[in-house]
């Protein structure tokens, strides 16, 4: 068939859509010249020539109708009449999809029925891009790199934003984007040699910004050094949210050690490392190492007398004579030849030979011993009583032992021959007990006689024991005198106890088993307690003050007490200037009115803070943050000091805790001491005003008071001295870190 073309406009694009064998699809695209439909696409080379067309056309005013138009492998398409501004719809059946590409797109010139010749460009225009048809699909994980573009196969695309139809590569189903770019994709199909490009589509992947977490390493609320007791570690982090692990057996910490949920109590030496740790990030590692180093208490000597024997021996272990308090020794008897064992007096009771004691007093222990029984059984049977006016008890043996109350202060001896003509004699008839202490016993001896024969006899009396209590007496400034001296006492004794003053202070009063200011006192025992003297210092101070007053410091206004001790001039309060590395405790203003400011020691000492690490070795004396006319005391002005308010020379050259009273006398009489325990009897008046930790953290407020001296020791360490609450003296050592914020006490020049 011939199909001739008269007009010169242009009919709409026509676009061939693959469909399955019973499939029918017919969607509108818009193009310029109006509304068309997108009809089954096909390659002219890979459809069978069975396969059948339909075209059903449909113009304005004009009721639809459907041509028929058969297709042959290598031959035309055609379609019936096309009236001019008509839109139609093509579909394809009988057609296996599987092996189907994309065909040609026409554009007809002309009216009335028309012919696509593959063979005659003249007759149609190909259109090599088509809008909104075939364009390639696609899924992204992620808008952010490194992500994954899932794009259909045969798909061509580019990642440098060029043309993908030009320099596009394959897609094979998934296009993996490591880095940020523009992805663009088109698709293509060749239709009788003519390659057809759909409309290009892109996306857009960007890099994404990491936002980098900075965890803050782990603090210590007590730092790590030697200490003599177990203390409690808190451990923290500045950064909200973190969680804390830690090790206790040197290895680093990670997230899989053990998680801090509490205080952690050292009562060995060890070293705690931790590690901070919040969304996977990781803090530096921090550590602190403590030494445990128990003071070992004395322990009370006590001594365990063995009594003059006769016909045998006492062996203890261990040997004696003197034991600690607590110790058990055994005690064993042994008779010598002609002799047996006939029981104990004092310490142990009982027939056994051996026995036990625990050391809680000065004690005595004896053995009784008796000649071996005559082989003369007329003369083994005596009846015997203590107490009873008719003896009831017939020995077969030569002893006796019997238990009188603890009160008792007296006894009888009975006894009868039971042997006709045998006579009794001896220590028979009355015994005096009023010597005997609780638990003691006494040794008589009676004497059987028939004729030329005797039989001796051994009546043992044992004294009841009664419950012992002890009464622990503790004084500061002075001291109790205990009469019996105890520690441990009978129940029911009256103990007379005496307070004795040391000398600067006088006796205030009791508490616990007495009351009252009236000395002595008597305490009845009759449990476990205690008993503590007060001493308040005297009226007049042992101090010789040349004056005191105040004086302005004209740097901020702050007013100062000062106090003149022997030839020197002290500030009585803490200094409160305000440099860089000081600070109020625990970031409260009113600490510093009331405690002054904790100052760093390269602070204190008006230094970069790089000699916090660093030694200094500048000259001494040295003003730093101290007022004009003052400066930071010394190590050995300190010791001038303590030397001039009662601690001997030598004691206060050593380190540790030294003196005696020195430490009470110079603190405040305040109760923002946990315990007031202080004096003031110079006007010298130390107040506990805590600490702060290098890491920046506080404690001890109410319980400490530390103070800088200008005297370094090595690089990271300063001598200071330290008060606490409880404690009547001095403590000097050094200071493990200059970055600690302790208190300052300025000295005149």
């Amino acid at each position: 068939m011939k199909t001739s073309f008269t007009s010169a406009a242009l009919f709409p694009l026509v676009s061939l859509a693959l469909l399955s064998s019973c499939d029918r699809s017919v969607s509108t695209v818009s193009s310029g010249n109006g509304s068309v439909a997108v009809v089954p696409r096909f390659a002219a080379a890979s459809v069978p020539a069975a396969s059948r067309l339909e075209a059903r056309l449909s113009a304005t005013g004009q009721s639809d109708s459907v041509v028929n138009v058969a297709y042959q492998k290598g031959g035309d398409l055609e379609l019936g009449s096309v009236p001019s501004g008509a839109s139609f719809t093509v579909s394809m059946t009988g057609y296996d999809s599987a092996s189907a590409s994309i065909s040609r797109i026409y554009r007809w010139a002309g009216s009335g029925s028309g012919k696509a010749d593959d063979g005659s460009a003249t007759k149609y225009v190909d259109i090599s891009t088509v809008s909104g048809s075939s364009i390639p699909t696609g899924t992204v994980s992620s808008t952010t790199v490194p992500a994954t573009l899932t794009l259909a196969s045969g798909a061509y695309y580019t990642t440098d934003g060029s043309d993908p139809r030009v320099s596009g590569t394959v897609s094979s189903g998934t296009v993996s984007v490591p880095a940020a770019c523009t992805v663009k994709a088109a698709r293509d199909t060749v239709i009788a040699g003519d390659t057809l490009w759909s409309d290009t589509v892109s996306w857009t992947f960007t890099a994404s910004v990491a936002s980098v977490t900075i965890v803050a390493a782990p603090t210590f609320s007590v730092a790590g050094s030697t200490y003599a007791s177990a203390q409690k570690v808190a451990l923290s982090s500045t950064t909200s949210g973190a969680s804390i692990y830690y090790t206790t057996n040197g290895a680093a910490p990670t997230s899989s050690s053990t998680l801090y949920t509490d205080s952690l109590t050292v009562s060995a030496s060890e070293t705690i490392r931790a590690v901070a740790v919040l969304n996977g990030v990781s803090s530096e590692v921090t550590s602190a190492t403590y030494t445990i180093t128990p003071v070992t208490p004395t322990k009370q000597q006590l001594k365990l007398t063995v009594g003059s024997l006769s016909g045998g021996t006492v062996s203890l272990s261990p040997t004696g004579p003197t034991f600690d308090s607590g110790t058990i020794v055994t005690a064993t008897a042994t008779a010598d030849s002609g002799y047996t064992f006939s029981g104990w007096t004092g310490a142990c009771t009982g027939m056994t030979n051996t026995c036990t004691v625990t050391m809680t007093k000065d004690t005595t222990l004896s053995a009784i011993f008796t000649k071996t029984a005559s082989t003369d059984t007329t003369l083994s049977n005596l009846k015997v009583s203590v107490g009873i006016l008719s003896p009831a008890f017939t020995s077969s043996v030569t002893s006796y032992r019997d238990t009188v109350g603890s009160t008792a202060t007296s006894e009888t001896i009975h006894a009868t021959a039971m042997v006709t003509g045998a006579s009794v004699s001896g220590d028979t008839g009355a015994i005096s007990l009023s010597s005997l202490n609780a638990g003691d016993s006494v040794k008589k001896t009676i004497t059987v006689t028939n004729g030329a024969k005797s039989l001796a006899y051994t009546v043992v009396i044992v004294k009841r024991a009664l419950p012992q209590y002890t009464l622990t007496a503790s004084a500061v400034n002075g001291a109790i005198a205990l009469s019996p001296t105890g520690p441990r006492f009978d129940s029911g004794t009256s103990v007379t106890a005496t307070a004795t003053a040391n000398s600067g202070y006088t006796f205030s009063g009791w508490k616990g088993a007495c009351t009252g200011t009236t000395s002595p006192c008597t305490v009845t025992m009759t449990k476990d307690t205690t008993l503590n003297a007060s001493f308040a210092a005297s009226s007049t101070p042992i101090t010789v003050t040349g004056d005191s007053g105040t004086f302005t410091d004209s740097r901020d206004g702050h007013v100062y007490k000062y106090v003149k001790i022997g030839t020197q001039t002290w500030m009585a309060q803490n200094l409160n200037y305000q440099v860089d590395s000081s600070w109020c405790y625990g970031g409260v203003a009113g600490n510093c009115s009331t405690y002054g400011r904790l100052y760093q020691w390269a602070a204190a000492m008006d230094l970069a803070s790089t000699y916090n690490s660093a030694t200094w070795g500048g000259t001494l004396p040295h003003q730093g943050v101290c007022p004009s006319g003052w400066h930071v005391p010394s190590d050995a002005e300190w010791q001038t000091l303590e030397v001039r308010v009662g601690m001997i020379a030598a004691t206060a050259a050593t380190t540790g805790w030294r003196g005696t009273t020195e430490g009470t006398r110079l603190k405040a009489n305040s109760s923002l001491w946990s315990t007031n325990t202080g004096t003031d009897a110079y006007g010298f008046s130390v107040l506990p005003a805590g600490y702060r930790y290098g890491g920046g953290s506080f404690g001890s407020l109410g319980n400490n008071a530390d103070f800088w001296s200008s005297s370094e020791y090595v690089a990271s360490s300063a001598w200071l001295r330290y008060f606490y609450y409880d404690y009547a003296y001095v403590y000097r050592n050094y200071s493990n870190n200059k970055s600690f914020g302790f208190s300052l006490r300025c000295l005149k020049d």
